[in-house]
């Protein structure tokens, strides 16, 4: 009898245990970056890069049931292989859920689009407004307008990596509004067009990104 009623007391205090981790409110830890880059290990395995200027957000434990995180500004995903635990990015716009793949999210606040690349496995691309998705293969990348609430998505040959991880910039004629965008996240400064004609012109061009802005 009291062994029994000793391992009742123990079931109990390890179901209750249990209990309170899994319902007990997980605390958010948060990195920002600035004028540099920063990879961030989550709890799961899974490895981020950030892109200058941007901010995640993530538990310190996953729950038993997600792996969620909130990011702002673009970042490149190598997610952890777990079946049973999809890996959802949130973002104010889209949310991307992905259960073990590679990709690349760009959503900075100032855009008017949020692109998701995707270089392995399968994610899942879904508006938080209408609800509507898409599901991405492999070198497959889906806009998301902001102005007009749609997804649109198409294949690219480019690189295997977001050429943000490269140590320059390579712009082949490119429209100067593209460039001067990412001259902003880089140097985290805003460009001004006196004349607004020039801003569709092209350059091409390669320098490296620590070079100073002048």
């Amino acid at each position: 009898r009291i062994l029994a009623a000793a391992a009742a007391v123990i079931l109990l205090c390890l179901s209750v245990g249990t209990v309170y981790l899994y319902v007990q409110p997980t605390s958010l830890q948060t990195v920002s970056t600035m004028a540099e880059t920063r990879n961030v290990i989550l709890p799961d395995g899974s490895s981020v890069l950030l892109n200058r200027h941007s901010s995640l957000s993530y538990p310190k434990r996953f729950k038993s049931d997600n792996r969620e995180v909130q990011l702002t500004g673009e970042a490149y995903f190598e997610v952890a292989k777990n079946k049973k635990l999809a890996f959802v990015v949130k973002t104010k716009s889209i949310d991307v859920t992905a259960l073990g793949t590679s990709f690349n999210v760009n959503a900075y606040d100032d855009g008017n689009e949020v692109t998701t690349t995707l270089y392995t496995g399968k994610v899942n691309v879904q508006s938080t407004l209408t609800g509507y998705k898409t599901i991405l293969n492999p070198f497959e990348v889906a806009v998301f307008s902001k102005t007009k609430d749609k997804i649109t998505t198409y294949v690219f040959t480019g690189p295997d990596k977001p050429v943000w991880m490269e140590p320059e910039f390579r712009f082949d004629m490119l429209p100067l509004i593209d460039i001067t965008k990412q001259l902003e996240h880089n140097y985290n400064v805003v460009f001004v067009y006196r004349n607004q004609k020039i801003k569709h012109l092209k350059f091409s061009g390669t320098f490296d990104r620590d070079e100073k802005l002048d």
